[in-house]
């Protein structure tokens, strides 16, 4: 085992359950290692990773001054987390313990947005979180057949992890780390959960990239409420929403965007090459940032999907062959449909093209 595996299992323990749930079948590959063993090199030194037990601070005035210091966070913002007494309390002084997660609470995150926009933001999401993930449980629930245990979320406002650079949130074996502040994590926590519920619970895993981000942003984008990410329009720029008044996606005040008009205008705008010189993150292994060309517009593969694209498609599967079809074999990859739908991609996508342009007619969505 190197040393950066060795102090990503430690951390795992400390933590509690970062890799617990997910099954004896997952197992850590370097890649997979890489987001936590990120923070773990960064603060080794300073908690003493290398040599990590689950440790309990149990010292009178420690405890006293803890538990002081939460009672007063509690009363002003009424949020209820607890003392992290394990080995990681330097890093990680508080938890939120829901019924869906185990939220690590960074101390330099605190000191970087200060107390009040903090544990107010904490407040505000920890409801609107609980309701979405719930949703995207019930959305599942017929291809778990085990417990879903709560899975354990980190924040990392300060971005020490290299995958700061690219998203809002991400997912690793069994834990979520949340990056830059609370408003982005309201934009991404919704997907990056539907992954562990399909990577770590469901009887069939949905590994095959394709599957794994269409089926996050199909429950997320087009199923789910979402509230998270609504509460906050999803942080569009005025462009985009203006852009979403030109396709009939918006009310003309910009105030009420229909967010399952907004994804099918979204995938249409790819269909009708839009996109064409453009680039945008297709769903290919490390959500690979590419130029559109006009020979991936006219020979369409899973490798150079956009996300609009994926969720989509996946969208009319589910309506065409029905939802056990899809989410019941969602261990499946897209080169495979044809064993499962009779058709190939490339088929399928012509097929889905049809459908799209169809669907955005009925929900009075133009692309001029």
């Amino acid at each position: 085992m190197r040393k950066n595996q060795l102090i990503s299992v430690m951390i795992s323990l400390t933590l509690g359950t970062l890799v617990t749930g997910c099954g004896a079948s997952e197992t850590r590959t370097d890649n997979s290692s890489d987001a936590i063993s990120a923070i773990s090199e960064t603060y080794a030194e300073e908690s003493s990773l290398s040599n990590a037990t689950l440790v309990t601070v149990d010292t009178t005035d420690e405890v006293t001054n803890d538990d002081q210091e939460l009672a007063d966070i509690i009363a002003t913002y009424g949020v209820n987390i607890e003392v992290n007494h394990s080995a990681t309390k330097g890093i990680y002084p508080y938890v939120l313990r829901t019924e869906s997660v185990n939220m690590f609470l960074a101390a330099d995150d605190i000191e970087k947005l200060g107390k009040d926009e903090f544990f107010n933001g904490l407040k505000d999401i920890s409801d609107l979180m609980e309701q979405d993930f719930a949703e995207a449980r019930q959305v599942l629930a017929p291809y778990i057949s085990g417990d879903i245990p709560a899975v354990d979320v980190i924040t990392d406002f300060c971005n020490h992890d290299s995958y700061s650079s690219f998203f809002g949130a991400y997912y690793s074996v069994g834990h979520i780390k949340c990056f830059y502040d609370w408003n982005a994590t309201k934009t991404s926590l919704l997907h990056e959960y539907i992954h562990y519920l399909t990577l770590c619970c469901a009887d069939t895993k949905a590994t095959d990239e394709f599957m794994k981000e269409g089926i996050a942003e199909y429950i997320s984008m087009l199923r789910c409420e979402n509230r998270m990410a609504r509460s906050i329009n999803y942080m569009l720029p005025e462009k985009a929403i203006q852009n979403y008044i030109d396709h009939g996606a918006c009310t003309s005040d910009g105030k009420s965007i229909d967010y399952v008009k907004r994804y099918y205008c979204d995938a249409q705008l790819f269909v009708e090459g839009y996109e064409v010189g453009r680039q945008y993150s297709t769903v290919s292994i490390g959500n690979t940032i590419a130029t559109r060309t006009e020979e991936m517009q006219n020979n369409p593969n899973k490798s150079n999907a956009s996300y609009p694209e994926a969720a989509c498609i996946i969208s009319y599967l589910v309506e065409t062959y029905s939802e056990d079809a899809v989410l019941g074999n969602m261990g499946m990859s897209a080169t495979n449909f044809e064993d499962i739908f009779g058709k190939s991609y490339p088929e399928i996508y012509k097929d889905w093209v049809e459908w799209n342009t169809q669907k955005c007619d009925e929900l009075g969505i133009t692309i001029e």
